[in-house]
């Protein structure tokens, strides 16, 4: 065979590997677009804490930072009496041609947006095994079975890492991980390709994307700016340039200028956006956010930390916590595993906010177990005479780690902070998948035990990485991710567990108690009955949450259809549900929009006598709609939702208050006196009354 038919055949197989990744990542979308999706039929959803990039485009739109006062609610920070938004840039910019031509996807954009992120993501792992399978195993022959676990390994890295846990909230926080991840990882195939072909176009790529993350999410985004920063210190004797890889014959000192451009540009425009903002370079003064005003933990932890949530006095819990490999709990009900309890405190110091969090290697053994596989071989680089190897991988692991350790310093515990570590992890681990088909090529499988033994632990290492992402996924969404899930998700979630509990594996449902009184939080997941099916709860480990809640627990499920042509006009309310007597009621009401839209308000002694108006709802006129309204005194607020969306959210006080009507008022009042639609009253005990059969 002559060279060009080498060449071709090298091709070919070649092409094959690259068809293999994209399908597996292309597979990868498959459970992430299913958990984003939420259980409905769009990806145009209006979420909560979902609309504030497109507040934040608008505002660009017009030439300024500051964003409407109470447009962001309280992750506004207050400088001179106006109100910044914290979060990067990045996806607001993103946002603008959409935003030019129609207003009516103002806060609807979330969903597509982490959509796009995941796509970069994919986009960027894709190169990244491609070009580090040309640096461990050269020109190696590609083998049918080599693109079957190349295929899988880059699904693993999509629908087996917390990748696919972001996609259960589409609210800005997931929303800022995903494209900081996202443009972290394109930024470090960039540097990578530069490393190999260092010219100035593939500087100024990469100093590109390493400017985008850095503008989307400092912390992970410092990742590719440190690497950059290592290679332009690097570039000036000919052994740090060997250190990081670069080819004996490359000039890089020639190209000193575009890559001190590359470095210095996602500096400067951080430090220069966050001046405009906050008039410092780089602090971000949360001691001005409206959130610390409102909460007394949050400013406690400040105080007890100098003012800032930033330090290495947190580390010790961080760390302990981030990777510790027994983050995660098995559970009796679907899907069989849950969240470890909260995170130990290490030391005298004060966190802000201990959440819901697993760990690396709990969540994502697969990818630990290379990564452990893969640091060797980064260390070592390769022998000389085969040329630099992975250490060209030297630089971005070590950015990826400063990076991380970004996160790591913050009095913040959270599951979706794991996203900021991922970056080195799937570098490693990269490198680990090849080092191991490396040792697996060439041998039978028929023959050799060892060999079928191995890829079996990395076929059920890649299985419970997917399920447990998969599930943490859906609990945070469904059951434990607090605000935003509706009294119907929540109701509907555990609705199935218990159903499919009496039948796989079978038996009396667990964690339902049941008493007179409802008494302090229990064990996360733990259903609580009060009575007889009086008002059924839900224990999310801090706080109860209806389930069913009857008149008993302030909660008066209720069967609408509303009329197509109201005799109200527009400004005018129609009431729902009123509680209380006259001069010191409570109204739950409904006012009419344009193009069948509804929007629930509340009013009481509490708000003045005005009415606090919720997200305008579409409703189909005469068509059934299921409506739960609740007075929860114990978390003092008002709660309305239509059917799965929140429509209404007041807090205060909730006085308890007697008598209650339903559509109509008897004690005057600043709504009509009766809805013109139908109404009824549900009894809202389907629930209650099943789990109270299957315990006999």
């Amino acid at each position: 065979m002559d060279g060009r038919a080498g060449a071709g055949t090298r091709g070919t197989a070649h092409r094959g590997l690259r068809r293999a990744a994209t399908i597996g990542a292309a597979l990868a979308g498959i459970p992430f677009m299913f958990v984003l999706a939420g259980g409905r039929a769009s990806l145009v959803q209006a979420t909560p804490i979902g609309g504030f990039y497109e507040v934040q485009a608008r505002s660009l739109m017009n030439l300024r930072w500051n964003v409407p006062n109470n447009s962001i609610a309280f992750e506004a920070i207050v400088r001179d009496g106006k109100q910044y938004m914290y979060y990067g840039p990045w996806p607001s910019v993103l946002r603008m041609p959409v935003l030019a031509f129609t207003e009516r996807l103002d806060g609807r954009l979330t969903q597509l947006s982490m959509l796009v992120a995941f796509a970069v993501v994919m986009v960027a792992v894709v190169s990244l095994v491609l070009q580090v399978r040309a640096l461990v195993l050269r020109d190696a022959p590609v083998s049918r079975w080599e693109c079957v676990a190349v295929g899988a390994f880059v699904f693993g890295v999509g629908a087996g890492s917390t990748v696919l846990f972001l996609a259960s909230r589409a609210f800005v926080y997931h929303e800022a991980e995903l494209w900081g991840l996202a443009l972290a990882l394109a930024a470090f195939a960039a540097v990578l390709r530069f490393v190999g072909t260092p010219t100035g176009q593939m500087a100024a790529i990469a100093g590109g994307l390493a400017t985008l993350a850095f503008l989307s999410r400092a912390s992970v985004g410092a990742g590719p700016v440190v690497a950059l920063g290592l290679l332009l210190v690097a570039s000036g004797t000919a052994r740090t340039r060997a250190w990081v890889g670069f080819a004996p014959t490359d000039r890089t000192r020639a190209l000193a200028v575009p890559l001190g451009v590359a470095f210095a540009v996602p500096v400067v425009l951080y430090a220069a956006v966050n001046w405009a903002k906050f008039g410092s370079f780089y602090a971000l003064p949360l001691d001005h956010q409206l959130f610390t005003a409102m909460s007394a933990s949050r400013r406690a932890a400040l105080d007890a930390n100098g003012g800032s949530l930033f330090g290495v006095r947190f580390l010790p819990t961080t760390l302990l916590q981030y990777l510790r490999p027994d983050a995660i709990r098995l559970w009796p009900l679907f899907p069989w595993l849950t969240f470890p309890p909260a995170a130990t405190v290490v030391g005298d110091v004060r966190f802000d906010t201990i959440d819901l969090a697993s760990s690396l290697p709990a969540s994502m053994p697969l990818l630990c177990v290379l990564a452990f596989v893969g640091i060797p071989r980064v260390v070592r680089g390769g022998r000389v005479s085969d040329g630099p190897g992975p250490a060209r991988l030297r630089a971005l692991v070590v950015g990826g780690l400063a990076g991380a350790a970004v996160t790591l310093t913050i009095g913040y515990v959270a599951q979706r902070y794991l996203s900021d570590l991922l970056p080195p992890v799937v570098l490693l681990a990269t490198v680990g998948f090849f080092v191991v088909v490396d040792r697996l090529r060439g041998r039978s499988w028929r023959s050799r035990v060892p060999v079928v033994a191995i890829a079996g632990v990395c076929v059920l290492l890649l299985l419970v990485s997917v399920w447990t992402n998969f599930g943490l996924a859906l609990l945070y969404q469904r059951q434990l991710g607090g605000a935003g899930i509706t009294t119907a998700e929540l109701r509907g979630f555990t609705a199935f567990q218990y159903e499919l509990a009496r039948t796989v594996p079978g038996g009396r449902p667990p964690h339902v108690e049941r008493g007179r009184r409802l008494p302090a939080p229990r064990e996360r997941g733990t259903v609580f009955v009060v009575g007889d099916c009086a008002a059924t709860y839900f224990s999310d480990g801090q706080a109860w949450r209806p389930l069913e809640a009857g008149a008993a627990g302030g909660g008066y499920p209720l069967r609408v259809w509303f009329p197509d042509a109201p005799d109200a006009p527009d400004a005018a309310r129609q009431p729902l549900v009123v509680r209380g007597e006259e001069g010191s009621g409570q109204f739950v009401g409904v006012r009419y929009l344009p193009g069948h839209r509804v929007q629930l308000g509340y009013s009481s002694p509490e708000t003045g006598g005005a009415w606090i108006d919720g997200a305008a709802i579409r409703v189909e006129p005469g068509v059934e709609h299921e409506v739960t309204v609740l007075f929860d005194s114990s978390r003092r607020r008002v709660v309305a939702e239509v059917d799965d969306t929140y429509a209404l959210e007041v807090r205060g006080a909730v006085p308890d208050a007697r008598p209650v009507t339903i559509g109509r008022t008897d004690i005057g009042g600043p709504a009509d006196a009766t809805f013109t639609g139908r109404i009824e009253r549900d009894s809202g005990e389907d629930l209650c009354r099943e789990l109270l059969d299957a315990r006999r």
